[in-house]
């Protein structure tokens, strides 16, 4: 099992454009040249092994992402005297994609950046230098205990993500109204 997660693992860190296993023709370039040269060796066959060239690299710009905000966070930490900044998490039930949905624990186990994870966000702060609040309300909430538990999460954090979806008897939009805009890492307050 370790041998074929170590596997599945190397396969995606080879992923380009949504494409696993994608090979940079530099990089075959590179190890062709350090293998003896390029004359007799096998080229690289871009049909089969390089990323669609129509398709954007959601990989690469996540990764970009990624490290921006690494660096924004470790500016932020360093004004605040190593005061982080902070990202609270609220989940009401368990349809809600987040670590509380019946199938997080599964869809954590499956091979992928943890940083893209919907199923681990406080992996991914914690990667990232963000701390991560979260905070787990049962199914049977009510609209006004979660705009109450939303205004306090609000009060102590830097951006708030109410994850979807709610339960049905929640007012959604009552909800992600009580979401300050200046708070709103997701713009639902356009919801």
């Amino acid at each position: 099992a370790a041998a074929v997660r170590r596997c599945c693992e190397y396969v995606a860190r080879g992923r380009s454009a949504g494409k696993l296993g994608a090979i940079s023709p530099a990089r075959w370039e590179e190890a062709a040249a350090w293998l003896g040269g390029g004359s007799g060796m096998p080229t690289l066959d871009a049909r089969v092994w390089a990323p669609d060239p129509l398709l954007a690299d959601g990989d690469a710009m996540a990764a970009e992402i990624n490290m921006a905000t690494a660096a924004a966070a470790h500016t932020i930490t360093a004004y605040r005297g190593g005061t982080p900044p902070r990202l609270g998490l609220l989940t009401v039930g368990t349809a809600a994609t987040g670590h509380t949905n019946t199938h997080a624990a599964a869809r954590r186990g499956l091979a992928g950046a943890p940083l893209e994870s919907w199923f681990d966000k406080s992996a991914a702060g914690k990667a990232l230098g963000i701390r991560v609040e979260q905070i787990d309300l049962p199914e049977s909430t009510t609209t006004a205990e979660l705009k109450a538990q939303l205004r306090a999460l609000c009060s102590r954090v830097d951006g708030v993500q109410l994850l979807w979806p709610l339960p049905g008897h929640i007012d959604a939009r009552a909800a992600y109204s009580a979401i300050p805009r200046s708070l709103d890492v997701d713009g639902a307050h356009f919801l």
